[in-house]
């Protein structure tokens, strides 16, 4: 068993690692995106770029992860680890329902803006020592 094991993983860890690579740079790619996009009109307007990137997020797990299945499927194929993950994703759905962290006083995207002078300074009307 351990040397099918090993013959399985070794050949594997440079694509992991690519993919694993290639799914972070894709993921902040994205993120960086939807953030420059900012919100669609409401009501469901606010979680479509939020959905979009979980839905990325859970494609390069899959990716990065999906291969290593058959390997710890034996192990998480146990009653006892299957009840402890489902009792730790009840409790965090629970937790993270009652602590959202956004609100009015402190909203989930921030606009930055840049204020351009053009034409004055090059025309010589305005002097920038000037106040």
């Amino acid at each position: 068993m351990c040397r099918s094991l090993f013959g399985y993983v070794i050949p594997m860890i440079p694509c992991l690692l690519y993919c694993l690579y290639y799914g972070g740079f894709l993921i902040q790619f994205l993120i960086e995106k939807m953030g420059m996009m900012g919100s669609l009109p409401k009501p469901y307007g606010h979680f479509v770029p939020d959905i979009i990137v979980g839905a990325m997020v859970g494609l390069v797990v899959g990716w990065c992860f999906g291969p290593l299945a058959p390997i710890v499927s034996c192990w998480l194929a146990k009653t006892s680890i299957l009840h402890g993950f489902l009792q730790i994703t009840v409790v965090a759905m629970a937790v993270s329902s009652q602590v959202f962290p956004y609100s009015t006083g402190a909203p989930k995207r921030v606009v930055l803006q840049h204020t351009f002078v053009t034409g004055l300074f090059l025309c010589g009307l305005l002097d920038s020592s000037e106040k």
